[in-house]
């Protein structure tokens, strides 16, 4: 058997021999695997883990990133958008404790709210906060984000300063990044990464921090602190928190962060200098405004005047030839002048720059047109799908800014709140995040369509699919906040005797009710053959003026159905209460009453009466674009029961919704589209 199975391997030349390099790439399972292709055969990343990648480019990468949000006006103003919709004007404390695993009730965990949340403005909204005695929480906050973006990290200790006469010991300091290093003389390993002391499992214990940051000698001339580290443990003996470090842990195994940029700073680079390129080739064409010519070469000049070269050459510098407004140019004997066309800035420099753009834009995870702050080619359904992607990313920075530097500021400002006997905690140190459990609300994101964004939160709120916590949160608000502000300006409106406010015609839309809906689900639209055309008198007054004289004939011819039908309906309807007034509307032509002739004789059941209209929608100039009505059947019981009422034939009962689709410069009707439902 051995014998055979050696000759047949014999039989088998070359079977551990090198394979060509054409079967070698053509092996390849993953073409971007390959070896051997022209176009990746140059590349050859090594793998590395997280602080072997980073760390050793770390010191580039942040000065890099700091030149740019210095001295780029695109990279300072990306940075500051962020900071503007993470943070804005700061972050609003909502506490929210779990008074279930408390054994607490939803009353009581509201009051301790209110207590909490009053005195954390008494430390937060004041200097009280800061160890430097300048920053308010808010700013301190916003500083920290930006570190985090710029420099990749952000770093801040706790202090106990009790001699202040603020009331409060605890106080935050911040310090720069550059400071956290580790020490001279000592190498990086296991336990030691980026000036981060870890133990077996990579949990920081500590972080090694200098006494000054090391290029302070060149302001100072003192070398004092210079070479110098302090540890500082992340908690104290009795578990207190000391340090905070904010970063972007991108891998496992990750010590220390990066900043936002690091994928773009070549890109911004080149675009800075071919952005400096053009602008200084531009300001040299300008510069220029024609170009003198002569007909002869050298040769001929020297032909010419072979003995007075000289002499003519003078002659020329002599003649000069001064440009200004209105100037009739005399040239020297022989001469052209030719206008200077300027060729810069370049044709493609805005298209370049705005694909340039659109690659940094990637990096600061938001759109191009957020960041350029140019909105010229975007529309309602661009721009808002593109701005939901971007507050999916501010969310996410939020939370993550919420949890690793608000939260345990929190906590050190709760823990000595208790401990003082501000606010209750008696078992704060068996479940201390039962207590401090929280939200953060940062600014509002705004509206694209105030109208169309507010009717839909409304009706969110209505199908109970949100809450007014939640609505009131994205727009940067808290709703207890809220609701006690409506409170107070409401007893004040009844003390001085004023009328409940109104949202008015222009108010939100609660939703279709049955009447308005049909049996069949929503009108459909018609069609666009069948749709009234011609031009038509603007609205006179606002959406809810009645139509003074001299209207058109249209309007007048309304007026007078509705006058006729006005007293038969108001009789027929036998309601205890007034009815609503009728009113008729010009912008979208048509009364509030749509009741075909002749004048309707039906019973209580049959008979619609309006109770409500809104305009769902204007236009830019304020008229009426989408209108809706809302009829409601008077009660039965209410109705008299003598004569009984029955319905002429013929007759037609309508609920109607018209939208003016198209109007002239001078704001006149040209198109209507018209959803009716017949009852």
């Amino acid at each position: 058997m051995r014998a055979a199975r050696g000759s047949r391997q014999r039989a088998l030349p070359g079977l551990d021999a090198p394979m060509p390099r054409a079967m070698a790439a053509e092996t390849t399972a993953h073409t971007g695997a390959s070896t051997w292709s022209r176009d990746l055969v140059t590349w050859q990343p090594p793998r590395r883990s997280a602080d072997a990648d980073l760390l050793p480019n770390q010191n580039q990468l942040v000065g890099r990133s700091r030149d740019l949000e210095r001295n780029s006006g695109i990279a300072k103003g990306g940075i500051q958008t962020v900071v503007d919709n993470v943070v804005g004007t700061g972050l609003r404390l909502n506490p929210n404790p779990n008074y279930l695993a408390l054994g607490r009730s939803k009353a009581w965990a509201d009051n301790w709210s209110r207590e909490v949340r009053a005195l954390w403005w008494s430390w937060a909204e004041t200097t009280a906060c800061d160890a430097a005695d300048t920053l308010i929480f808010d700013q301190m906050t916003a500083q920290t984000l930006r570190a985090q973006l710029v420099n990749g990290d952000a770093f801040a200790i706790a202090l106990w300063l009790p001699g202040r006469s603020d009331g409060w010991a605890t106080k935050m300091q911040t310090i720069d990044a550059d400071r956290l290093s580790t020490p001279a003389g000592r190498s990086e390993s296991t336990s030691l990464r980026g000036g981060v002391q870890m133990d077996e499992y990579g949990a920081p214990l500590g972080y090694w921090v200098r006494r000054s940051h090391p290029s302070d000698y060149l302001v100072t001339g003192s070398l004092e602190g210079y070479g110098q580290w302090e540890f500082v443990p992340k908690r104290n003996a009795i578990g207190r928190r000391v340090a905070i470090h904010c970063y972007d842990k991108e891998r496992s195994g990750q010590s220390r962060g990066k900043p936002i940029l690091s994928s773009v700073l070549s890109n911004f680079k080149g675009l800075d200098r071919y952005t400096a390129a053009e602008i200084q080739a531009a300001v040299i064409n300008a510069m220029v405004a024609m170009v003198i010519e002569t007909p002869l070469d050298q040769s001929g000049i020297e032909a010419l005047f072979r003995d007075d070269k000289a002499e003519y050459l003078k002659a020329r510098s002599e003649h000069a030839v001064a440009i200004e407004s209105g100037s009739t140019l005399a040239l020297f004997p022989g001469d052209k002048a030719t206008a200077f066309a300027p060729s810069r800035p370049s044709n493609g420099f805005g298209a370049f720059q705005e694909n340039v753009g659109r690659i940094i834009a990637l990096a600061y995870d938001m759109p191009y047109e957020l960041l350029f702050k140019d909105f010229t080619k975007a529309n309602y359904s661009s721009m808002r799908a593109a701005m939901l992607e971007a507050w999916r990313s501010f969310n996410r920075r939020r939370d993550d800014l919420g949890t690793q530097w608000a939260d345990p500021v929190y906590m050190l400002f709760l823990e000595e709140a208790i401990n003082a006997g501000k606010v209750e905690g008696p078992d704060f140190y068996t479940m201390p995040y039962a207590y401090a459990r929280c939200a953060w609300i940062g600014p509002g994101r705004g509206w694209v369509d105030p109208v169309k964004e507010a009717q839909a939160a409304e009706i969110r709120i209505k199908t109970r699919i949100s809450t007014y916590r939640d609505e009131c949160a994205e727009q940067g608000r808290d709703w207890q906040e809220v609701m006690d502000q409506q409170a107070t300006e409401r007893a004040y409106a009844d003390e001085l005797g004023l009328p409940e406010a109104s949202t008015g015609s222009a108010g939100p839309v609660v939703g279709y009710t049955d009447s308005t809906l049909g049996p069949d689900g929503p009108p459909d639209a018609v069609p666009a053959d069948q749709q009234p055309k011609g031009k038509q008198p603007p609205q006179q007054g606002g959406a809810d003026a009645i139509v003074p004289a001299g209207v058109s004939p249209e309007v007048a011819e309304l007026r007078e159905r509705v006058a006729g039908l006005e007293g038969g309906l108001l009789a027929a309807a036998a309601r205890p209460s007034p009815a609503p007034e009728v009113h008729i509307h010009e912008g979208a032509m048509r009364a509030d009453v749509h009741i075909a002739s002749p004048p309707v004789e039906a019973d209580s059941g049959a008979r619609r009466i309006l109770i409500e209209h809104e305009v769902i929608e204007q236009d830019a100039a304020g008229l009426p674009a989408v209108t809706r009505e809302t009829y409601a059947r008077p009660d039965a019981a209410q109705a008299p029961p003598e004569p009984e009422l029955r319905p002429a034939p013929g007759t037609v009962l309508k609920e109607i919704v018209k939208e003016v689709i198209e109007r002239d410069a001078e704001g006149r009707i040209l198109r209507v589209r018209e959803m009716e439902i017949a009852r």
